[in-house]
């Protein structure tokens, strides 16, 4: 597989986005080729587009981003570090796991971009890994795999325990809007509240 066919894929599964074949960039990415190495460019785009996930660009702005940054990322003058926060997180799974999972750099540039622009929070993600580790405990070939696995699934069970979370919440909505619709039926008039707040049926 030739690089144009690597680095269009890594564009679609990332980034969701279609790099045109004819794209003038193009060119410039076999320059790049040709001073680094095939590997090295398609390795520092995928770095590169973990940072822009989320990120709504067009596929020419893209190409130009990189192409921007593309010799400082394969000479290491520019560094793309997870936040903060991140590595915070980072270090929570690496602790619930006793130390058998321990997110690469990659890995954390995606937790990163669940980070941002603030789409879930770090209890979420943590609560998520706990979830995750759980299921794998035990299973030597799940620990193998459980970095890239949580990374691939970590979204789906934050939206899931999101969803479940607000699903409980509603019933408790609900008697709290009915509670306030009889305390304004009595302010209007109506017969007056006991002292815990209930009203006659």
């Amino acid at each position: 597989m030739n690089v144009k066919s690597k680095i269009t894929i890594k564009a679609r599964e990332i980034l969701s986005t279609r790099i045109r074949r004819a794209d003038p960039y193009w060119q410039k990415i076999s320059s790049l080729c040709e001073a680094y190495g095939e590997g090295q460019v398609v390795e520092a785009f995928e770095e590169w587009a973990l940072t822009k996930v989320g990120v709504l660009i067009l596929n020419w702005d893209a190409f130009g981003d990189f192409i921007r940054v593309a010799d400082g990322l394969l000479t290491h003058e520019v560094v793309l570090k997870p936040s903060p926060d991140a590595s915070k997180v980072v270090a929570e799974i690496t602790l619930i796991s006793g130390g058998t999972v321990i997110p690469d750099k990659k890995q954390s540039l995606m937790i990163t971009q669940w980070l941002e622009p603030y789409t879930y929070t770090s209890a979420e993600i943590i609560a998520a890994f706990r979830t995750f580790y759980g299921q794998v405990e035990g299973d030597d070939r799940g620990i193998k795999f459980a970095s890239r696995d949580f990374c691939e699934k970590g979204i789906e069970l934050m939206a899931l325990a999101r969803f479940h979370k607000q699903c409980a919440l509603k019933p408790e909505k609900l008697l709290e809007r009915q509670r306030q619709q009889k305390m304004d039926r009595a302010t209007m008039g109506a017969e007056p509240a006991d002292e815990k707040g209930e009203f006659p049926q």
